[in-house]
């Protein structure tokens, strides 16, 4: 729930570091009015500034971008979180940070995400080209995560110290902002009789990440995947049955990732038709070769 007024700059300026005699407190009320006392709002936006403003002047021009994102009638506070959220995103330095935020959208909601998944996810998509070792990658991958929860857009897993949590909301946002441009996820779930669910085309998506539960024979929709470049499959129940001509047509795919937990899986293997695959992760799961 949104707080008081007087709340809501008291939260801010605590999150953001500054004091009621400081020249950045009347800047700091006026950004706490914009996030209209929302607490997920008020956090993420201080601690990104917190971060990279550190003079006055910086803070105004920072607080006119955050309005071209708020200077609109919302339909309910979400819509307001999902811009400031996204006013966040857009404001991260490195093009790494925004991809690794991304590829955590693909799992599902209150997911416990693994940081060497990401770590993997990463190499096989050559999101750091400079980094040739896998070990180059683990240490680049360990710092933006921490770059990232210092933005409070990761949490940590109180249970793992090797995995991080995505907010709900900041998991939508994700979503929303790979929606468009140069990304295209489809994330979800799909058991047998939901399968009409599932798009009728995949042709414009480069990330699909899906959870299946029942007895399903995947089609080999590898000819309507011609952009796809990552490919998650969980399976939670039944038994699946994978042809060799799944996957043909995926010509540009890096990273694979068939997760088999509960299941009676055949997977009968590609081979050469997936030359430009980088990473490969078979998880419980038994290969008829």
């Amino acid at each position: 729930n949104a707080l008081p007024e007087e709340e809501a700059c008291y939260l801010f300026k605590a999150v953001a570091g500054i004091s009621d005699d400081s020249v950045l407190s009347d800047v700091a009320k006026q950004f706490a009015e914009e996030c209209k006392g929302i607490p997920l709002a008020l956090v993420v936006v201080a601690r990104g500034l917190r971060t990279n403003c550190k003079t006055l002047k910086s803070w105004e021009l920072a607080l006119g971008q955050l309005q071209k994102y708020t200077f609109r009638e919302f339909e309910g506070e979400k819509d307001l979180v999902y811009s400031i959220v996204e006013w966040s995103y857009d404001n991260l330095e490195s093009v790494e940070a925004k991809s690794l935020l991304l590829l955590c959208s693909l799992f599902p909601e209150d997911y416990s995400i693994p940081v060497e998944c990401l770590v993997r996810y990463g190499k096989g998509l050559e999101l750091f080209n400079e980094r040739d070792t896998l070990g180059d990658v683990r240490c680049r991958v360990d710092v933006l995560v921490n770059d990232l929860r210092s933005y409070h857009l990761l949490l940590d897993d109180s249970e793992r110290e090797d995995h991080v949590k995505l907010h709900d909301v900041m998991r939508e946002t994700c979503l929303k902002i790979a929606s468009k441009g140069e990304h295209v996820f489809l994330v979800g779930n799909a058991r047998e009789e939901e399968r009409h669910q599932l798009p009728d085309s995949f042709g414009p998506y480069t990330a699909i990440s899906l959870t299946l539960e029942g007895s399903i024979r995947l089609f080999p929709f590898g000819e309507e995947c011609p952009r796809l470049k990552l490919l998650r499959l969980v399976f939670q129940s039944g038994k699946v049955n994978l042809s060799k001509d799944a996957f043909e047509g995926m010509e540009d795919l890096r990273v694979m990732e068939l997760n088999n937990s509960h299941t009676e899986f055949s997977l009968s293997w590609p081979g050469q038709m997936l030359t430009s695959l980088r990473t490969l992760c078979l998880d419980y799961c038994v290969l008829d070769t």
